[in-house]
């Protein structure tokens, strides 16, 4: 399970989210530069932004879940949000999709609602 927290840190709303379809990406935060001299060499620069993280992921949900979600979403998305992942690491920074996009990717009986909601999340730690 993972659990959305906001806004961080007196925390006011807790949404809970089954665990990511396939699992979480964590991608680095450091930029390269590329620069070329008058002469024609290249030169290229890394900025690595220290005590940052970011991390994606991928849900599938109910209709009455994802419904939940986007309430979510319109009332905290600027603010700072605690989550809680699956592996019971914390991470306390920002939202980085815009917009949120929900797909509909099918119908299912056995689901709360009778559909199934997709969505991906990115998120950035910062401090």
């Amino acid at each position: 399970m993972i659990y959305l927290e906001a806004p961080y840190p007196d925390i006011q709303t807790i949404t809970i989210l089954p665990n990511p379809s396939w699992g979480d990406v964590y991608e680095p935060t450091a930029t390269v530069t590329a620069l070329r001299t008058m002469n024609g060499l290249l030169y290229t620069y890394t900025k690595s932004k220290e005590n940052r993280r970011k991390c994606h992921w991928d849900f599938t949900l109910s209709k009455n879940k994802a419904l939940e979600l986007k309430a979510f979403f319109t009332s905290y998305y600027r603010a700072k949000i605690k989550i809680i992942d699956h592996d019971d690491v914390v991470w306390i920074g920002y939202f980085q999709n815009n917009p949120f996009e929900f797909t509909g990717s099918g119908h299912a009986p056995s689901f709360p609602g009778g559909e199934v909601v997709d969505i991906s999340i990115d998120f950035e730690e910062s401090e």
